[in-house]
């Protein structure tokens, strides 16, 4: 009995924080299959006027929203995955960012480039601030050691 350390389980995060985080995608993926279904239901004579092909867009969300939903299954079933998030969403907001730049033909589709990347810095900021409180548990001996 005195080989036995006493250990005490610290979290650095508030309880939950991982499933709220798993929101995020959960959100995108829900978005992301709305574009995909409304590309694909987009009616001719106004898909020959758009300049971005709308398979390749309904493509894109796909891949999208299966990328989102898997990580929130993974964040759900209490697998890391903060960093997971972090690469979602920066991969999501530069593939966004890109998207505008290369088929945006409207001059007020290219003056809302700036907001996009404004909204994109504010959205990073929120995942980044979600992951930080989601760090893991450590557990820690009586003592202060790490264990």
């Amino acid at each position: 009995m005195a080989n036995q350390a006493n250990h005490t389980v610290t979290r650095n995060t508030a309880p939950g924080c991982g499933r709220w985080l798993a929101v995020l995608p959960l959100f995108l993926a829900v978005f992301q299959v709305n574009v995909a279904l409304r590309a694909l239901q987009t009616p001719g004579v106004i898909a020959a006027q758009i300049a971005l092909p709308l398979l390749l867009d309904a493509l894109a969300s796909g891949w999208w929203a299966f990328f989102a939903l898997w990580i929130s299954w993974r964040l759900l079933r209490g697998r890391p995955g903060g960093g997971q998030v972090i690469v979602l969403f920066a991969g999501f907001t530069l593939y966004s960012v890109l998207r505008l730049a290369l088929f945006a033909q409207a001059d007020y589709d290219r003056h809302r480039l700036s907001f996009l990347v404004i909204a994109a810095l504010m959205i990073w900021a929120i995942v980044l601030i979600a992951f930080l409180l989601t760090k893991p548990m450590r557990l820690q001996s009586v003592s202060g050691d790490n264990v």
